[in-house]
C-alpha cells in the first residue's frame, strides 16, 4: 500500500513511496536472499522499483528520480545533505 507522507514526491497526481516503505521492502528482499552483505543498494533499488512500477510509466519514473535528486534528503543520523556532520 502506498501512503502519503509530508515530503512525498507527487507525479501525475500520485504519491511516490516513502523512504520508510522502500526500506521495509528492501529489508524483506534482504531477508529473502539470506541476509547477504554488501548488497544494500541493490535491494533498495529493487524495492523502490517494485513499489513504483505498478503505477508509473517510464516517463513518470524519470520525473520522480529528477525530483528526488533535487530535494535534500535525510542521510545517516537524520542529517540532510547541507548539514555538517561535525557540531
Amino acid at each position: 500500500m502506498i501512503t502519503s507522507s509530508p515530503g512525498a514526491a507527487r507525479v501525475a497526481g500520485r504519491v511516490a513511496p516513502s523512504s520508510a516503505e522502500i526500506a521495509c521492502g528492501a529489508h524483506a528482499l534482504w531477508l529473502q536472499a539470506g541476509r547477504p552483505e554488501g548488497r544494500d543498494v541493490a535491494f533498495w533499488l529493487e524495492a523502490e522499483r517494485n513499489l513504483m512500477s505498478p503505477f508509473l510509466n517510464e516517463y513518470d519514473l524519470n520525473a520522480v528520480i529528477v525530483q528526488t535528486l533535487r530535494q535534500p534528503s535525510a542521510g545517516p543520523g537524520g542529517r540532510t545533505s547541507g548539514d555538517s556532520a561535525v557540531h
